[in-house]
């Protein structure tokens, strides 16, 4: 369900022509009451003497989803590694991958959605990890009227985003869910028919809408996809082929893991000071409640550490697990073509 993505297939070569042109990119989903065109500068430290700098670009716009960046960031593990490091944050008119591609970016964030067609189109790129283990993709309901399977889906009235149609269409086929048993409307990204009853369910993202929905006193029941059948992941770290072959790009795509994964290890201990960086520094811009940026990073915490490995780590039966869940949604690739392992196992050795 990449919400902040274009619609599948991915042109990437279009995208490509967007960066260099500046034409607008696909829509996405809501900014916590914010004009998410608004532009938002690169948080960027300033470089101590000695230090390598690298840029990363973020998949959106800087929420909580990036705290443990923040983390690393603020705490020195970037620069204890030999980093300085510039987190440019996205939005609706940002392409992280096309960004990548173009070399404006060593890294960037996505989700296998997204990077499939970019590679079936000819990207040279590869997934190297991803903070999440399962994707946050959820269908959110409220607790008087909740959605907890599949099966209960039949007969309700469920609000779907247009660029998230094939992932919703890809889940009902997982489930042998007939489509015609559910009434599927089109929606925005604006939950709010869910909390007036307009609707009984409404595609999301377990980190936001329901923490929203709750802090306004409408009180949810979630569904996440990847309970039932549908592989995913999220915030995948991509990088390039050519930058893996480099080797001082290699070594700074290595020290960058290293620091961010202690970023995160933090963050799935305390979420408060990865919170307080969101509201107070990073994503000062945005105005996030600090309530909603605590709630976001709480309800990322069982989906990083879902894999029960170290973090970061995709296994091998997931990869395959997630190879046959974009497959089924038409999108077909081999885990040697999406992954590789090779960073990660520099990264703890």
């Amino acid at each position: 369900m990449p919400r902040r993505s274009c619609p599948r297939p991915l042109l990437w070569l279009l995208a490509l022509l967007a960066v260099a042109t500046g034409l607008t990119a696909c829509g996405s989903d809501s900014t916590t009451g914010n004009d998410a065109s608004a532009a938002t500068p690169s948080t960027a430290p300033a470089k101590p003497a000695g230090l390598t700098d690298i840029d990363v670009q973020l998949s959106w716009l800087p929420t909580a989803g990036f705290a443990g960046e923040y983390v690393a960031d603020d705490s020195g593990y970037f620069k204890d590694e030999g980093l300085s490091v510039t987190l440019t944050p996205g939005g609706p008119n940002v392409l992280s991958i096309p960004t990548l591609l173009t070399g404006k970016a060593l890294l960037t964030w996505s989700t296998p959605d997204s990077v499939i067609p970019a590679i079936n189109e000819g990207a040279k790129i590869k997934i190297i990890g991803a903070v999440m283990q399962k994707a946050p993709y959820a269908i959110t309901s409220r607790a008087d009227n909740p959605i907890k399977t599949p099966q209960d889906l039949v007969g309700k009235t469920i609000g779907v985003q247009p660029n998230n149609t094939v992932t919703w269409q890809t889940f009902l086929k997982l489930n042998n869910i007939d489509p015609g048993s559910v009434k599927t409307v089109t929606a925005g990204f604006d939950p709010t028919p869910l909390a007036a009853g307009d609707v009984d369910g409404w595609m999301s993202y377990a980190t936001d809408e329901p923490i929203t929905l709750g802090l306004a006193g409408t009180k949810t029941e979630v569904m996440l996809l990847g309970d039932f059948g549908y592989e995913s992941l999220g915030q995948a770290l991509v990088v390039t082929d050519e930058a893996l072959a480099d080797p001082a790009k290699r070594a700074s795509i290595v020290a960058y893991v290293k620091a961010s994964m202690k970023g995160w290890t933090d963050v799935t201990t305390d979420v408060n000071p990865g919170a307080q960086l969101t509201v107070e520094k990073y994503g000062k811009e945005l105005k996030i409640p600090l309530a909603q940026a605590q709630g976001y990073l709480e309800a990322m915490k069982p989906l990083i550490t879902s894999g029960g490995g170290p973090l970061f780590t995709i296994s091998k039966e997931h990869k395959q697990a997630i190879i046959d869940t974009m497959a089924a949604g038409g999108l077909k690739i081999t885990s040697d073509e999406l992954f590789t392992d090779e960073i990660l196992d520099e990264a703890n050795s």
